[in-house]
């Protein structure tokens, strides 16, 4: 089985527990070839990263795809999944210039703060871009008038309203991580590292999700 959704580890606490009290809608059955720490792991990335592409930003094949974050666990889903799609997906360097990322249809940002404001420029004018996290930092400074003139739309990513498109979205998500056509990485921690766990969870750059297992 997994376990995910219905407000389990954000709105309550339930998924970093030894025995948790989860609600049936909360629980789907893990298909074969999928261990149980990527079954722990995958609904929260995978979903976020189908929605805000598919359901949020309508993304067309063709389109040219923007990530920031591209190394962490969304991120590098939204790459899989655009250039499965049939789209142009690449991984932005904060430290290049607009420029040399210029002429997008889409960005999906995963880090919000500086990195925001400076890749936003590069989505080409009737463009947009989806908001979906804010590890960089949550405010976004803009100029409006610039802003005005290039008509970017900015679509923010809240999955609490949108969970029933993630679930709808689950199987088939959960099919392809068994049959390899997408990939997350899974860093398991042995329960009593919790603390390890959440260290880690907050280093910037690090790759795929923490797993706390009972016993490693």
């Amino acid at each position: 089985m997994w376990l995910r959704g219905s407000g389990l580890g954000t709105l309550f606490d339930g998924t970093w527990c030894e025995q948790i009290d989860a609600p049936d809608e909360a629980l789907g059955l893990l298909p074969d070839g999928v261990p149980m720490t990527l079954g722990a792991a995958f609904f929260s990335p995978t979903t976020s990263a189908w929605v805000a592409l598919h359901e949020v930003a309508k993304l067309q094949a063709g389109e040219q795809v923007l990530v920031t974050g591209a190394s962490g666990a969304v991120g590098s889903l939204v790459v899989q999944l655009a250039r499965e799609a049939g789209c142009e997906a690449v991984a932005v360097d904060p430290a290049a210039e607009p420029p040399s990322m210029a002429s997008a249809d889409l960005l999906i940002d995963t880090v919000g703060g500086d990195v925001l404001a400076k890749v936003l420029p590069a989505v080409r004018p009737g463009g947009r871009a989806v908001l979906v996290g804010y590890t960089a930092g949550p405010t976004l400074r803009l100029d409006i008038a610039h802003f005005l003139q290039r008509d970017v739309a900015l679509l923010p990513l809240n999955m609490f309203r949108r969970e029933s498109e993630g679930r709808a979205a689950a199987p088939d998500l959960l099919a392809r991580l068994a049959d390899g056509r997408l990939h997350l990485d899974v860093q398991p921690f042995a329960l009593a590292d919790a603390a390890a766990a959440l260290g880690w969870i907050t280093q910037r750059g690090h790759r795929g999700r923490a797993v706390l297992v009972p016993r490693l």
